[in-house]
């Protein structure tokens, strides 16, 4: 995981300004607190403010955990396809794990992403493969159609 998370490229000027927390660390946090069940911010910082210890072990946080607001800053800034890149990259570890062993259930679900539109004034679909045996997301594509749905689960 570590790999992953310093392969997503810093965007910040760190060249400049007051920087405390590495982007890696965060995204780090973020990433064991979702597989936590955490879902905010909050639920983040809880989750890193129980096992900060076991995470400075790690060589993270020497400085302790960035606030609320920088995880803010750090999720409205970060290139949202760069990031779903690696993610995916990421999910194909998995992916390929999974595959090689016995037989699992695929589930896959379309959902419409409100409150996002494209410049036509359609929601885009989100179309989801998810694995019932391991508990992971294996594959996220967005459609431009509608229509597009099935040609992503063929992919």
């Amino acid at each position: 995981m570590r790999k992953f998370v310093s392969s997503v490229p810093e965007y910040r000027r760190t060249s400049r300004g007051n920087f405390k927390h590495k982007l890696e660390d965060i995204l780090m946090l973020v990433i064991l607190g979702r597989l936590s069940k955490c879902i905010t911010r909050a639920e983040i910082l809880q989750f890193g403010k129980r096992h900060l210890k076991r995470l400075q072990a790690k060589g993270l946080f020497p400085y302790g955990l960035p606030s609320e607001a920088t995880l803010c800053r750090v999720f409205q800034s970060i290139d949202d396809e760069k990031m779903t890149d690696r993610m995916s990259a990421f999910a194909e570890i998995f992916r390929k794990e999974i595959s090689a062993s016995a037989t699992d259930i695929i589930c896959i679900d379309g959902k419409a992403m409100r409150g996002t539109l494209y410049d036509n004034g359609r929601t885009p679909d989100i179309v989801s493969a998810y694995s019932l045996r391991s508990g992971f997301t294996l594959a996220t594509d967005v459609c431009k159609e509608k229509s597009n749905e099935i040609k992503s689960v063929n992919r």
